[in-house]
């Protein structure tokens, strides 16, 4: 007579407990390390659009975007005319401000997350592209730089936070620059409260492109 072996119940719960505790210490750092590659992927992917956008300006003008609208409006309608474009919001009817509180934006957060952002710079002129990629643009006449601000998964996805999804670059007299750069109005060096884990900034972010660019760690060390 042929004796079979099994496992016991306890032997089973004991492996099935084993099992869950792993997975419970592994798959977290799986979706975050997943989420780090693509929103690292998305932003470069947003990047190299836009400084695409910009060469193919040229060529057909001849002339450079920074030259043509460093002193004058339009830049966005410029950027718009060499996209597929789903929805045109116009100078901020896609993300505004909150009601009666100048240049806070709620629906939006700073990098460090302790606050809702509160800019001026993503209202002149904004729109979203088929993929669903939304461009917002600072084209006031009265600062002295050209500003582009990204939300690399879209204006409905989370985070929703500066830094985290939304990403600045400015057009500058070298070409376009993540913002944070050597050289860029923003430039991290003289503005870490910028791009910072603890500040409260209202625009605390906006010069964290640079650095999401360069560091390799950077996505994975995110402010929670």
């Amino acid at each position: 007579m042929i004796k079979l072996k099994a496992f016991t119940l306890a032997e089973v719960l004991i492996t099935l407990a084993i099992v869950g505790i792993i997975a419970a210490l592994t798959i977290p750092t799986l979706i975050n390390n997943h989420k780090a590659v693509m929103l690292k992927s998305q932003l470069q992917k947003a990047y190299s659009l836009l400084s695409q956008v910009i060469d193919m300006e040229y060529a057909e003008t001849g002339q450079s975007m920074y030259d043509t609208y460093i002193d004058a409006s339009g830049f966005y309608k410029a950027l718009m005319k060499h996209l597929k474009v789903a929805k045109d919001c116009g100078a901020n009817s896609c993300v505004t401000w909150e009601p009666d509180v100048a240049y806070v934006i709620d629906a939006y957060k700073i990098y460090s997350k302790k606050s809702s952002v509160a800019t001026h710079m993503w209202d002149d002129g904004q729109f979203i592209v088929l993929d669903g990629l939304l461009v917002m643009v600072e084209n006031d006449t009265s600062n002295p730089w050209l500003l582009i601000t990204v939300d690399v998964n879209g204006l409905n996805k989370a985070p929703n936070a500066w830094g985290h999804d939304v990403f600045t670059f400015e057009l500058t007299s070298r070409g376009l620059l993540p913002s944070g750069a050597p050289g860029t109005s923003k430039d991290l060096e003289k503005y870490p409260a910028l791009c910072s884990p603890t500040s409260s900034n209202g625009e605390n972010g906006i010069a964290c492109t640079y650095k999401a660019l360069n560091d390799p760690d950077y996505f994975k060390n995110l402010p929670q």
